[in-house]
């Protein structure tokens, strides 16, 4: 029998493990406990000896899981109990990337969020680089109006957080992805998440950003995986909608069109503002020749972003000419959106 206590000091949570092992059998008890010794959670983890490292992978994959989201949890819960002038600039960050980024009013919110961080603490690189990566976003989704209220502070927030940021992983990889939807640099994008991927595998921000400049640059294969590894451990990430759409868009860019239209429906009741999964859900069903529904669908669309044109969806996430993004926007006509 072996006991494990992770709590570094000054930690809010502790975490305690319990592995038992009798024969070819396994159990690990896990608990999860507050600085007051209070316990917020329990796992069981039955596995046999046989099968232990892909037991092992499974475990730790769930356990981060689970522990993720009930921690976020309890610390929004402690902020939003703040009145505002009492947050921290890590109590707005918190506030921010605990959005999804996938509709306006999430992104909109998170805008606020940051703005107030940054005013608190202006030589913290975090504010400025989650900026970046909500500018991309907005631009990818088409909130023209959003992006155009955020746009003078970009070059700011590009400078910063190249300054304070430096060579931190985190910085690089939004830094990085922020850069491709500004500039379009297809070389130095695959360059980029290149780096990533051989540095930081298992990060979910690369995880994330990668997938998405695989996706815009026409590399769906890889797309998939990073969107997959990702969900694979991050299920309540705060991002996990769109790596749900992210997946679906590499599948119809596969010409895997069911499989797709399946992800970017699940995105789209996650989030019904999610602007982006629903002209792949068009593009799907356009491709599937279910034509009716595609229509229909723009018209879904059209509500929330009633001035969507191909061009304007292209420029937006820089996408590359491919056989796979030309089935996105071949769909796109087909359904009844105006090239400009």
């Amino acid at each position: 029998m072996a006991t494990i206590q992770a709590q570094p000091d000054g930690a809010s949570y502790a975490l305690h493990a319990r592995l038992r092992i009798k024969g070819d059998r396994m159990r690990l008890d896990v608990h999860l406990k507050d600085r007051k010794e209070q316990r917020l959670w329990r796992g069981k983890y039955d596995g046999r000896m046989d099968d232990a490292f892909d037991w092992q992978d499974r475990t730790s994959a769930d356990i981060a899981d689970r522990i993720y989201a009930l921690i976020i949890e309890r610390e929004l819960g402690r902020v939003n109990a703040l009145a505002p002038q009492d947050r921290t600039w890590r109590d707005w960050v918190l506030r921010a990337t605990s959005s999804s980024f996938a509709d306006r009013a999430s992104l909109a919110r998170a805008v606020e969020d940051l703005r107030h961080a940054i005013a608190l603490s202006p030589t913290s690189s975090l504010p400025y680089e989650v900026f970046l990566a909500l500018s991309a976003t907005a631009g990818s989704q088409g909130f023209t109006d959003l992006l155009a209220d955020i746009q003078p502070e970009m070059p700011q927030a590009f400078e910063k957080a190249e300054e304070l940021g430096g060579a931190a992983s985190s910085s690089r990889v939004i830094r990085a992805y922020g850069a491709y939807v500004r500039d379009g640099d297809v070389a130095k994008a695959r360059a980029d998440i290149a780096t990533f991927m051989r540095d930081m595998p298992f990060d979910p921000n690369a995880l994330i950003c990668a997938g998405f400049i695989y996706q815009f640059t026409g590399q769906p294969t890889q797309g998939l995986a990073c969107f997959d590894r990702f969900l694979s451990f991050a299920r309540f990430n705060n991002l996990a909608v769109a790596a749900i759409s992210g997946k679906g868009s590499c599948l119809i860019q596969l010409g895997r069109f069911e499989e797709g239209l399946d992800f970017s429906e699940q995105a789209i009741a996650a989030v019904p503002g999610y602007t982006a999964a629903h002209r792949w859900r068009i593009a799907a069903l356009a491709q599937l020749g279910r034509d009716a529904e595609a229509r229909a669908a723009l018209e879904e669309h059209r509500a929330i972003l009633p001035d969507a044109t191909i061009a304007s969806v292209r420029s937006g996430s820089r996408y590359v000419d491919t056989p796979g993004t030309e089935y996105y926007f071949e769909g796109l006509r087909r359904a009844g959106m105006p090239e400009s």
